[in-house]
């Protein structure tokens, strides 16, 4: 927690090295759950835009995650064999095909990030509707440049 009296330099700084320490923390629990499930990171990411979009078509995934639809293919094959992913098809039009969790990924999902969840709904109980619209604000504030970044590397490296 910072002390009163730092300056708007000092607590940037501070800021800044908290999103370091977060960041890696999360790769370290995303490595963790990844090895639990028996996938690679990649697909791990997949499983999590696909729980956050609901039921995305794979190029919707595809796009999402900055990958070829040929990607998405192996990646989606690779989770529908694992029993973490299925494709559905679609309703109202029979030639979509959407892709949702199995049961077996939720549950997995649900036993390892339930207790966080958890967690971080009880710590967000502490802070005021202000508060919570200042941290969404600044989130997509830093996600705007996170994507200014992605596109400027893959410029850079002619990928995408």
């Amino acid at each position: 927690m910072p002390r009163p009296g730092f300056t708007k330099l000092e607590l940037m700084q501070q800021l800044g090295q908290a999103f370091r320490v977060s960041q890696n923390r999360s790769v370290q629990i995303d490595e963790l759950v990844a090895q639990r499930l028996r996938i690679n990171l990649t697909d791990l990411r997949a499983l999590d835009v696909v729980e956050r979009l609901g039921r995305p078509a794979a190029g919707v995934l595809a796009a999402e995650m900055g990958l070829t639809t040929g990607a998405i293919t192996a990646v989606v094959d690779r989770l529908v064999i694992a029993g973490l992913l299925e494709r559905v098809r679609d309703e109202e039009d029979r030639r979509r095909v959407h892709l949702t969790l199995t049961p077996r990924a939720r549950k997995e999902i649900d036993a390892v990030w339930g207790p966080l969840k958890e967690a971080y709904v009880t710590m967000m109980r502490g802070y005021t509707n202000e508060e919570l619209a200042l941290i969404i604000r600044f989130m997509r504030a830093g996600d705007v440049l996170s994507d200014e970044l992605i596109d400027r590397l893959r410029a850079q490296d002619g990928v995408g």
